[in-house]
């Protein structure tokens, strides 16, 4: 057949059928079929395949070209654009940021917007405020600057209850947000995420004392330098209102009380099913080892995921961890990370592995059990060898004791006043009397129901008396 032939055919199909193909292609693939005809371009640049590829557009192309950027945007196959990420460079003027803001506005289906190096201080803050409010997901990532009206408007309306749910913040100061507005709006969020935000102590308490009583959030990652002015029983009760939570201790110390009164109260009743607590680095450990072992274990059976890479746990703690759960009905992720099991008992490291989902830790733990049955092995080996040596001296003792019998029974029969009769263990010489014949030699003869004289030769002194007897035979 021709090309042209094969052409028709795939044109011919319904396009519900072109576009379930479509749905099979990769992006250049989609470009290049766009290219062949008008009734494969429709199928080809529909928007529902289109809708995750924006990001492909490179960022840079705001602040070189605005115009082009904005045609892009405009193009039919991106009318369901979901995500976009945004790079607003100081050159950019107000009214060129306004209408690269307004075209975004009439994306219905955008629900994600990242801000990478952007310069947003020149953009009135209701201006702000009215393009991100119907954002559910926003980022204020490294490198973007925001005044402190635009923030404190933007915090105003997610505490009015806007559409934004997730919001992720980094090198921003939040100072300036009034203390109430700002422990609401992070309260009427799902998701709030803060790296190196500079806060007040007041905003802080007042957040944990509103989420210690009822909360929407669901996940935080939270980092500030110091929490200690938080009782330690509201701080517990806010973090165990959550489902996920993400504390670096190298950013967000806690005194033993609150650590204590957290992992306390999430043995008894949490929300939390993932706990992720870390520090910057390796060598910056903390010691969780003064926390009970049984309050630790309930705490994190109650949990779905737990890493904890940079915490040193006692092997009592350790142990009491891999018995709960391995007595659990469903498998968790554990990582512990560096932590030390090395006196963990093999049994107890081949049970609760079976309860873990893969991962690094779950590695480690295999590697060891690997490294205990090679020890295993190697003391079975080394007592095996101990074992084989003992059979093999018991063997040249008993091929001795066979040696001499043999020639003990020689000496008893050439010896005139004696009858040998051989038993285990034993060797047994009995004198005959005046009345016996040579019948008595025989094992069960009737005579020796009666000897006169009888003497027991135990195995390891007899050597002396088969000497003697010898001796007497001889002469």
């Amino acid at each position: 057949m021709s090309h042209s032939h094969h052409t028709r055919q795939l044109t011919n199909l319904p396009p519900e059928l072109l576009l379930k193909i479509c749905s099979h292609l990769g992006i250049q693939d989609l470009t290049s079929l766009s290219e062949t005809c008008l009734t494969l371009f429709r199928p080809a640049t529909d928007p529902t395949l289109w809708r995750d590829w924006f990001e492909m557009v490179p960022c840079d192309l705001i602040s070189e070209d605005l115009e082009l950027y904005l045609n892009i945007l405009n193009l039919r196959r991106f009318e369901r654009v979901r995500k976009v990420c945004l790079e607003i460079s100081p050159s950019l003027g107000q009214e060129q940021i306004l209408s690269l803001f307004g075209t975004l506005m009439k994306k219905k289906w955008l629900e994600d917007v990242k801000f990478g190096e952007s310069f947003l201080c020149s953009v009135p803050p209701g201006k702000l405020t009215s393009f991100l409010k119907g954002i559910p997901n926003v980022t204020f990532d490294f490198g973007c600057k925001l005044n402190s009206a635009q923030l404190q408007i933007l915090f105003k309306s997610i505490a009015d209850g806007n559409k934004i749910k997730t919001l992720y913040l980094e090198e921003l100061n939040l100072k300036a947000i009034e203390t109430k507005t700002f422990a609401k709006a992070v309260n009427n969020l799902c998701d709030f995420s803060s790296y190196y935000i500079a806060y007040r102590d007041e905003q802080v308490k007042e957040m944990f004392e509103e989420m210690a009583q009822t909360t929407r959030l669901e996940k935080m990652v939270f980092f500030h330098r110091s929490v200690e002015f938080v009782d330690s029983e509201i701080l517990s009760k806010a973090f165990n209102n959550l489902e996920d939570l993400v504390v670096n201790l190298s950013d967000l110390p806690f005194s033993n009380d609150q650590i204590n009164g957290i992992f306390k109260q999430m043995s008894m009743k949490t929300k939390l099913k993932k706990l992720e607590i870390l520090t910057y680095q390796y060598p910056d450990l903390w010691d969780f080892s003064f926390i009970s072992p049984n309050i630790l274990a309930k705490a994190i059976k109650n949990l779905q995921e737990v890493y904890m890479t940079d915490i040193v746990f006692s092997n009592s703690q350790i142990c009491n961890i891999f018995e709960t759960l391995a007595r659990n009905d469903g498998n968790v992720i554990l990582d512990l990370g560096h932590c030390d099991i090395s006196n963990v008992p093999q049994e107890l490291l081949e049970e609760v592995v079976e309860k873990l989902e893969p991962n690094s830790f779950v590695r480690k733990i295999k590697l060891r059990i690997l490294q205990l049955c090679e020890e295993s092995v190697k003391q079975l080996k080394y007592r095996l060898e101990e074992v084989d040596s003992e059979h093999r001296e018991v063997i040249e003792d008993i091929q001795n004791i066979r040696r001499e019998g043999k020639r003990m029974r020689t000496a008893a029969l050439k010896a005139k006043g004696f009858i040998f009769l051989p038993s285990h263990g034993v060797s047994v010489f009995y004198q005959k009397t005046k009345y016996s014949s040579r019948s008595s030699y025989l094992r069960y003869s009737r005579h020796l129901k009666h000897p006169t004289f009888w003497r027991h030769l135990k195995l390891k002194n007899h050597v002396n008396d088969c000497k003697m007897i010898r001796y007497n035979t001889m002469n």
